[in-house]
């Protein structure tokens, strides 16, 4: 979890929080590291047999909700033997 230590505190925070939820649900969570965020989450969930990715529906601007788009895009794209979960965060407000 090198990079999480050098991201903003904030959004440490909400990956901490995140995180513990789906431990406190007894899920296993994983730390990836790869240069290309879409192909190691893919290629991981191969390797372990997983049949379900749940993806976090972004909270961000319009520029930013784009890339964010694509990223969601690439990985239901690669991972068409794999249902992919776009998860809403109801506490966010919708962006502008």
């Amino acid at each position: 979890m090198r990079e999480l230590a050098s991201t903003p505190p904030e959004r440490r925070a909400e990956t901490e929080r995140l995180l513990n939820f789906a431990r406190n649900l007894h899920i296993e969570t994983r730390t990836l590291e790869g240069a290309d965020v879409a192909n190691t989450l893919v290629e991981f969930a191969r390797l372990q047999h997983i049949t379900r990715i749940f993806v976090a529906r972004p909270r961000y601007g319009r520029w930013r909700w784009f890339l964010a788009r694509n990223l969601i895009h690439r990985i239901v794209r690669m991972a068409s033997d794999m249902e992919v979960v776009v998860v809403a965060d109801r506490g966010a407000a919708p962006p502008r």
